[in-house]
């Protein structure tokens, strides 16, 4: 065969660790080992179909640099659950253009039931996890969102999702709330995410014994992120040139809190690393 045309030639396949990639396709020369837990991916998809968002360091999944934690906003489950005012922040407005394009009302999804197939349409947040929230859990979160009511800012629907996009800085639950989903049956573990101006900064896990036990608080985790100076250098095309690319390197301090009846316990693990961000 000869070198041009062969897809393992140094030229054009990169080993990852878990998986060969094709340069010139763009894409994995095999299938995902953790493909089952990404069921609305191509197993074969590279950096879920975003490699200027993401990274994938070895070939497994997605890693979002903003926290260098795995991520994925799925629109048909997430909830947005608050748009704070700006006015009353120092926060800036920072738009987020790919997700604004991702909230395309003009791309047919079924968005309207926030709470899947099983238990009907509602402007609030999926009934079946506040239901089971405890009291205390409501309580504690109160705290740690200051004026944000027991409600979702609506359905996890586009509007939302595009209002929050326009804005950079907003509240949300992210897809495994929704446990009714057929394929999301029985999850005792969620998430909820604070962006600000486009900086996933905090995590709230909130976690139940079972499938059917309340919900309660487990983990906070906080994100101080400091941003180098935008520097550019040169990187090799697929198709063998070279491209100007600005990027920067993020220093992120990652301090998480474990909880107790919803109460933090003060028991604190902290890491700093250090990731590049692309800059468009």
């Amino acid at each position: 065969m000869e070198k041009d045309d062969d897809i393992y030639s140094d030229d054009d396949a990169y080993d990852f660790g878990a998986r060969m990639y094709d340069g010139r396709t763009g894409r994995w020369l095999s299938v995902d080992p953790l493909a089952s837990k990404y069921p609305m991916w191509s197993p074969y998809s590279a950096f879920a179909n975003n490699p200027v968002r993401y990274t994938d360091n070895d070939g497994r999944e997605p890693i979002d640099p903003r926290t260098g934690k795995p991520f994925y906003i799925n629109l048909n489950r997430a909830a947005v659950y608050d748009i704070p005012d700006l006015s009353k922040t120092k926060l800036k407005t920072v738009k987020d253009e790919d997700l604004y394009d991702n909230a395309n009302p003009l791309i047919a999804r079924n968005r309207d039931k926030p709470d899947g197939a099983w238990e009907g349409a509602s402007s609030f947040v999926h009934e079946s996890v506040w239901k089971h929230t405890t009291d205390n859990a409501v309580e504690a979160l109160g705290k740690l969102f200051p004026g944000v009511g027991k409600y979702d800012y609506g359905a996890p629907n586009d509007e939302a999702w595009r209002n929050a996009a326009t804005q950079g800085s907003y509240v949300f639950v992210d897809d495994r709330y929704s446990e009714s989903e057929v394929w999301f049956i029985n999850q005792t573990s969620y998430n909820i995410m604070t962006v600000q101006e486009n900086y996933i900064t905090q995590i709230v896990n909130l976690t139940r014994p079972d499938g059917d036990g309340k919900y309660n608080i487990n983990s906070v985790t906080n994100f101080d992120i400091k941003k180098g100076d935008v520097q550019t250098r040169s990187v090799r095309t697929w198709w063998g040139g070279t491209r100007e690319e600005k990027y920067r390197t993020l220093t992120v301090t990652e301090t998480t809190e474990t909880y107790k009846d919803n109460k933090a316990t003060g028991q604190k693990t902290s890491k700093t690393y250090t990731k590049e961000e692309i800059v468009k």
